[in-house]
């Protein structure tokens, strides 16, 4: 067997597994078909259509600039042909008393936003074009930025200003950090990882008492300084205010030569349509006691624009998954990271190869003969595409599967593109930090 998120071909069982403690070809994920799910992701889903389009400071769509799509106005093209237009939508207070409209972000690039995003989280608001939820700030209409917009229209060849990408999140996910390890799609290991390669990685610990220590139990992915999303039915049976939040980790032998920071959590949300039985909707967000410091060690994953990283244009598109999980379906875990490389699964495809439910808001991946895979023990762990511009983009969380790096039976993954307005709300909902 291989380690480092798969197992081979013909040591993995063939039965439901919700993928709990461990990335590696064979990573485990949980069936929909079995009732229980194997620890392992928690990743917090959006429910869009419920959230009021014009209220401020609901439910936002986290968008990245630069991509070939744009999804302001949620039709697809190309860019180039495109003219930046700053678009005033809904009247709204801005910061400081002053009058304004309801702004994509990076038409208003003003000191308020992105020097003191946390302070003014309560001024940001909803864009809804053509049923599209868009990340918005109320811009005043004093600013000088109302006089020129910021956006830029990005071919391939252009130059990605790491100031803009990602600007909807701002802080949220510190774009000028976010993706960012200089490792290439081409270097990925079926194996142990580098040591620094996954800076986002999280290891979500529960403390046994016969063991007298904190053991992983499942993977999550950190995407702000203060939040980490990884799946919901990790916490099946456990309680959140059980566990820590383990950042910075690699081997979990070697303190030592490898540290890490633990921190406990201090809000959670588990999206409110997470069906245990189906594993729909298997997200969970957690807000941590303490922001996280970057450094070449911790930083965070970028977040997928809803329309660039759409599944729908990366079939067949090599992506990552990593974690501490089994590399043999009912294995033991690893205690160094893993990493394998998975193609993306055509959906319908996918669809045709599990006899459960597949829901289209999920994204099918792992290797097609088998022997690359997600495992017990990787569940709530990211699924990551390297971008164009060379920074990784979430585009997953490990959910379930039938065995582990079974042939023709690929790892579910609940797909963050349909999820983006609903992680956005939980953060507003759970508050920006305070020390």
């Amino acid at each position: 067997n291989q380690s480092a998120g798969y197992c081979a071909a013909d040591s993995c069982d063939s039965a439901v597994r919700t993928t709990s403690p461990s990335v590696h070809a064979g990573l485990e994920r949980r069936d929909p078909g079995v009732m229980h799910l194997l620890f392992g992701l928690c990743f917090l889903p959006l429910l869009s259509a419920t959230l009021p389009p014009t209220r401020p400071s609901q439910n936002f769509k986290i968008e990245e600039l630069g991509d070939e799509e744009t999804a302001r106005d949620g039709v697809r093209g190309d860019v180039r042909k495109r003219q930046a237009q700053a678009i005033d939508f809904q009247e709204c207070a801005a910061p400081n008393n002053r009058t304004g409209h309801c702004r994509h972000l990076e038409d208003c690039l003003i000191p308020e936003y992105t020097e003191k995003y946390r302070e003014n989280i309560k001024h940001f608001c909803v864009i809804d074009v053509k049923n599209a939820l868009y990340a918005g700030v109320c811009c005043p209409d004093d600013s000088a930025s109302k006089t020129l917009s910021t956006r830029q229209i990005l071919s391939r060849e252009s130059p990605i200003d790491s100031r803009i990408v990602n600007s909807a999140q701002s802080n949220l996910a510190q774009s000028n950090l976010c993706g960012s390890n200089g490792k290439k799609t081409d270097r990925i290991n079926a194996g142990e990882a580098n040591y620094n390669d996954w800076p986002w990685m999280v290891a979500l610990m529960q403390y046994k008492k016969f063991k007298r220590s904190w053991v992983h139990f499942c993977g999550a992915v950190l995407i702000t300084e203060t939040h980490v999303i990884s799946a919901a039915h990790c916490f099946n049976t456990l309680k959140w205010q059980d566990i820590m939040v383990r950042i910075g980790a690699y081997n979990f032998k070697k303190a030592n030569e490898f540290p890490y920071t633990d921190y406990k959590v201090r809000a959670a949300k588990i999206h409110e349509d997470y069906d245990k039985a189906t594993n729909e909707n298997d997200l969970i967000i957690l807000s941590l006691e303490r922001p996280v410091k970057f450094n070449k060690m911790v930083r965070p994953v970028c977040l997928p624009s809803p329309r660039s990283e759409d599944v729908t244009t990366l079939v067949n598109q090599t992506a990552v998954v990593a974690g501490w999980g089994a590399t043999s379906f009912g294995g033991p875990a690893s205690s160094t990271l893993l990493e394998v490389s998975v193609p993306i699964w055509e959906h319908e495809f996918c669809k045709g190869q599990l006899t459960q439910v597949i829901h289209d808001t999920t994204v099918c991946a792992s290797a097609y003969e088998g022997g690359r895979d997600a495992c017990q023990g990787d569940s709530g762990g990211p699924l990551f595409f390297q971008r164009p511009d060379g920074r990784w983009t979430s585009i997953g969380v490990v959910s379930w599967g039938v065995g582990c790096a079974a042939k023709g039976k690929p790892g579910v993954y609940t797909r963050l593109t349909s999820y983006l307005p609903w992680i956005a709300q939980a953060q507003k909902e759970m508050g920006a930090f305070t020390s």
